[in-house]
């Protein structure tokens, strides 16, 4: 397996070329040998796969779940099945009692779980052992109905604002994910160090994305969530230089030219880097691809 690099610049993109963009982007690296999730990898061999979304506003309301199916569907036709059970205002201590009717009973192969942003909330009382504990015990339950399930725990955006405020401890919590994904060597979709770096590098864009300061809205999963989501599933390896908050956008859109090319290293391929860097900002991403030789 040979890896290349290229430094590519931050083109514009309308929200639909964005999403073809992104499919495009796992039509390449579908084809790659290891580090894909479960899902994929039993999607890829035609098994049909029940996936469930459980957590807070940010997972009902989230538009990346809807995202996630019509990406699977355009992938893998009549395959994948994504149910949202998602609650808005709830925390973990609903999703422990509500995991038999709202997860288990839907007998899904991959498990999404995010309530470390509702845990977090100080009129919850939720300290952080018991959220821990609680996670401990969806997890536990989940593998005792199904081994084979898998299971993915997300940390979503950083709060802003008022709502920073009221989860000030919110950082905790999503460590606390990180390291319960590391304990039971869970994939971990880590969103929050991508808002994070979007927050940094570029806050009216956050704030554009981020309207109430803790809710997304569908263009901000487009271009925050849903690339972080590719990234876990399809297992594609990456070194990020960020100069832009747009990084995603332009490594995922660049990437799509080399649909055709066994190598992004060929001549042709970088003349259609080149011309499009012509017209980019000064902005770059640097990305290792891995192909198959």
């Amino acid at each position: 397996m040979a890896i290349t690099s290229l430094s590519v610049g931050s083109p514009s993109s309308r929200p639909s070329v964005f999403f073809l963009a992104l499919l495009l982007f796992a039509l390449v690296f579908d084809c790659q040998a290891g580090g894909r999730s479960q899902l994929i990898s039993n999607l890829k061999q035609g098994k049909p796969q029940t996936v469930v979304a459980y957590g807070t506003s940010l997972t009902e309301g989230g538009a990346w779940v809807d995202q996630l199916q019509t990406m699977l569907d355009a992938r893998y036709s009549g395959l994948a099945t994504v149910i949202n059970s998602g609650k808005a205002g709830m925390w973990s201590t609903w999703g422990v009692e509500n995991l038999e009717e709202r997860v288990i009973q839907k007998r899904p192969d991959t498990v999404f779980i995010e309530f470390a942003i509702n845990d977090a909330h100080v009129a919850n009382h939720v300290s952080l052992a018991q959220a821990k504990a609680n996670l401990e015990t969806m997890i536990s339950r989940i593998h005792t109905a199904n081994r084979r399930c898998e299971i993915m725990l997300m940390t979503m955006n950083p709060p802003v604002g008022g709502n920073l405020e009221r989860r000030p401890q919110i950082e905790a919590y999503y460590q606390m994910y990180r390291d319960v994904a590391k304990k039971y060597k869970l994939p971990l979709i880590d969103h929050e160090r991508h808002w994070q770096r979007l927050l940094e590098q570029d806050k009216t864009l956050f704030d554009q994305y981020l309207p109430d300061g803790l809710h997304p809205t569908g263009e901000g999963c487009r271009q925050v969530i849903l690339p972080g989501m590719v990234e876990a599933l399809w297992g594609y390896y990456h070194q990020v230089s960020v100069r832009s908050p747009a990084f995603r956008r332009s490594a995922i859109l660049s990437l799509a030219y080399t649909l055709g090319s066994s190598d992004i290293s060929t001549p042709k391929t970088q003349k259609m880097f080149t011309q499009r860097r012509n017209g980019a900002t000064k902005s770059h991403v640097t990305l290792r691809r891995c192909v198959v030789a």
